[in-house]
């Protein structure tokens, strides 16, 4: 009996030992393992490294402050340098005007503020900016000498929420002697998008006080179509509304909060602040299809389109680079870090592209592939 107990304690110790071994074994196959995904995980992340790709930097224009706002013409770069005025740089030789004042019609001279917003209209000889002083105001200059910008027109008051402002030529079907509206747009302001006009008889431009798209909660950027207007409105997400009507169609929710929008053919793309790019196909408004959606590094604050690609502003993750040629199969193509904290981006029809920062100035690249 006691001879039976000890082979079974022997037995029992060998199974003991090799299920050990086995243990061990497993143990360090599956270390292995873990080890070998995560690698490859890495090395295929291209947020975390600047993948070489397709931008080819231009130059680099210094700045004597934050860049925020940008847009640009046929013949200028526009840039609102928050804190330390306007520059206004030619597209063709880069040279640059800094404007840290404006003068008035009496020969006043106004000092710049803190300025964030900002639209160009060659075409009409203006642009338009908004500036956080004392009184918000927003401004229209004439740029026809751009050594010396003069005031044409100037509001104060309410400018403080303004985070878009789009204005565009226009002919006026009524126009007569008192009133010629050479300019037609919309401000983005608070919880509405304003239809606003400029009256090229008295340079004034007019707010249409009767009639705005107006949303439950704070909206951050819009655009319109030959139909639709879409906003993009924070957490709530994306509405769409009838261009004419004014009436809210539809609206559907984004992942993060959803800043600023481009409408490119029948497609969507949302700078989604913490969530990223998100495509969807918007052909049926009220069906939305997600099409593509990309992670960026950073806070997707700012983005552009056109034909072939889409550049976004992603904050401390820098510039992203899409190929958005065929919407169905967006790729992604360069996250470029040594933009340093990126803050607007813009693309022109050649594929060049400008971009706005907080330590690096305007930044131009060409894409070539």
């Amino acid at each position: 009996m006691k001879g039976n107990i000890n082979c079974i304690l022997i037995d029992n110790r060998e199974n003991i030992k090799f299920w050990r071994l086995d243990l061990r074994r497993i143990v360090f196959l599956c270390m292995i393992t873990a080890l070998v995904i995560i690698g490859c995980a890495k090395a295929s992340d291209p947020t975390d490294t600047t993948t070489e790709g397709v931008l080819n930097e231009v130059t680099r224009i210094p700045l004597n402050g934050d860049a925020i706002g940008i847009d640009y013409s046929d013949n200028y770069i526009a840039v609102a340098e928050y804190d330390a005025g306007i520059s206004i740089i030619n597209r063709d030789t880069f040279e640059r005007t800094w404007h840290t004042e404006i003068f008035g019609t009496e020969g006043s001279v106004f000092s710049l503020g803190r300025n964030r917003r900002i639209n160009l209209v060659e075409e009409l000889g203006f642009l338009l900016f908004t500036e956080e002083i004392e009184a918000d105001s927003y401004r229209i200059v004439d740029i026809n000498d751009i050594d010396t910008l003069r005031i044409v027109s100037s509001i104060t008051g309410g400018t403080y929420a303004i985070r878009q402002i789009e204005l565009y030529p226009y002919i006026d079907p009524n126009a007569d002697e008192y009133f010629n509206y050479t300019g037609r747009g919309f401000f983005v302001n608070g919880f509405d998008i304003s239809i606003v006009y400029f009256n090229s008889i008295d340079n004034q431009m007019y707010k249409d006080e009767d009639i705005s798209w107006s949303y439950p909660a704070r909206t951050y950027g819009a655009e319109q179509t030959d139909d639709y207007m879409f906003a993009a409105v924070g957490q709530r997400g994306i509405f769409v509304s009838d261009r004419y009507s004014y009436n809210n169609l539809t609206e559907f929710d984004t992942p993060g909060e959803a800043l600023r929008i481009e409408v490119h053919g029948n497609y969507l793309y949302v700078a989604c602040r913490q969530a990223g790019l998100y495509v969807y196909d918007v052909s049926d408004i009220y069906n939305p299809v997600e099409v593509y959606n990309y992670d960026t590094t950073g806070y997707a604050q700012n983005l552009d389109v056109n034909d072939n690609y889409c550049v976004l502003a992603s904050g401390g993750g820098n510039l992203y680079v899409f190929d958005v040629s065929n919407p169905e199969n967006i790729q992604f193509l360069e996250r470029e870090t040594s933009t340093g904290y990126t803050n607007n981006v813009k693309i022109d029809e050649n594929n060049r592209v400008y971009v706005a920062t907080r330590d690096e100035g305007l930044v131009i690249y060409d894409i070539k592939r």
